[in-house]
């Protein structure tokens, strides 16, 4: 009889482990405790740099668009009229589309200029010094 026992105490799984000592399949709670530190971790260090990235383009994206109501601008004038929102947004003038301010598209309108050497003003400057286009671009 205690060969017997002995013989199913040798009895070997699939896995290869014996059948007392077989593993529940899982991860234990230090795994997972680990795993969502260091998801946290990389999360802390890659918010602030997007935040920098999307602030960024925002800034570009604006500065383009005044850029382009500045051409359109140019554009009235040297035809011989007055820059204005009929002359400059719509089907058939200089610009398709009204641009918006990415910062706040939902907000007020660039303002116009009426020469050739006042630059676009995007109406978001107080909370965004950095939309500003400036006589060198």
């Amino acid at each position: 009889m205690k060969t017997m026992l002995h013989l199913a105490e040798k009895t070997q799984t699939p896995d290869g482990l014996s059948a007392g000592t077989r593993r529940m399949g899982g991860f234990t709670l230090v795994e997972i405790m680990i795993t969502v530190l260091i998801i946290g971790l990389l999360a802390a260090l890659a918010l602030p740099n997007f935040q920098k990235s999307r602030s960024k383009t925002q800034t570009n994206v604006c500065i383009d668009n005044m850029r382009l109501i500045q051409g359109a601008v140019t554009e009235v004038l040297f035809s011989g009229g007055t820059p204005s929102e009929e002359t400059l947004y719509g089907p058939g003038n200089f610009l398709r589309h009204k641009p918006k301010c990415p910062a706040n598209k939902n907000g007020p309108d660039y303002e116009i200029p009426t020469d050739d050497e006042t630059p676009p003003v995007c109406p978001n400057r107080e909370n965004f010094p950095t939309h500003v286009l400036s006589q060198d671009d």
